[in-house]
Order: C-alpha cells, then sequence, then structure tokens
C-alpha cells in the first residue's frame, strides 16, 4: 500500500479536508473567538502532514501555504496575529521545510513581500 492509498490521505482527497479547514475562517468570528479558531486550524493542519509527503503535496495543490497564510492574516486583522497563531505558523512552517525552508508569502494587509527563514536545525533532548 502506498502512502497515497493510506485511508486517512484518501479520506482526506474525498472530504477536501484542507479546503473545508480553510472554510472555518471565512466565517465572522469575534477577533478572539477568530484568533483561537486560527491556532487550532494551523495546528490541525500541521498535524495532518507530519511526516507524510502526499499530504504536504494535497495541501500545497489544494489549498496553497500562501492562501493559508493570508485568510490567516485577514483572519486576525486588525490587530495582528497573536503569539499563538505565530507559534502555530512556525510548526507549519518547519513541518513543511524540515526545519530548513524558505516561505514567502503576499499579503494586501502587508505593505511589502515577507520573507520568513529559518536555517534552524533543533536536536531532540532527552530529559
Amino acid at each position: 500500500m502506498t502512502a497515497d492509498q493510506f485511508p486517512p490521505v484518501l479520506l482526506c482527497r474525498k472530504s477536501q479536508c484542507f479546503v473545508q479547514l480553510l472554510n472555518l475562517l471565512n466565517i465572522d468570528y469575534s477577533h478572539e473567538a477568530g484568533t483561537a479558531l486560527c491556532e487550532q486550524v494551523l495546528s490541525t493542519v500541521t498535524a495532518l502532514m507530519a511526516g507524510n509527503e502526499s499530504m504536504k503535496s494535497e495541501m500545497k495543490k489544494t489549498v496553497g501555504y500562501d492562501t493559508l497564510l493570508n485568510i490567516v492574516l485577514r483572519r486576525t486583522a486588525p490587530k495582528g496575529p497573536s503569539a499563538g497563531v505565530l507559534m502555530q505558523v512556525l510548526h507549519l512552517i518547519l513541518e513543511v521545510g524540515g526545519g530548513n525552508c524558505i516561505v514567502r508569502f503576499q499579503s494586501p494587509l502587508l505593505e511589502s513581500h515577507s520573507v520568513v527563514a529559518s536555517d534552524m536545525h533543533y536536536k531532540s533532548a532527552v530529559v
């Protein structure tokens, strides 16, 4: 069985789970509720893609990282993203790029293009 045939991947594709998750962010919520929802959506997207190249490809193909980040920025405007949302974005970047990536995104909410670069290499410590 290939990774593409694994039941969770098939279910995700058939249900368009990434699209459905982002649709949650298009509903009108208070800033606090919208920010909390952004954290949960980013956490869920990251968990779905963790260690699974097929899911990463599916996310890129169906939604795209630019779209995801732009929707999150719009949802958290005008106050901007909370520390929790920024941490979830960092987790997403590290999962997608394996700790060595550059993510570029454009947003009408930003005056210039932003580049988030990470060349950090994490070593897990046993406590």
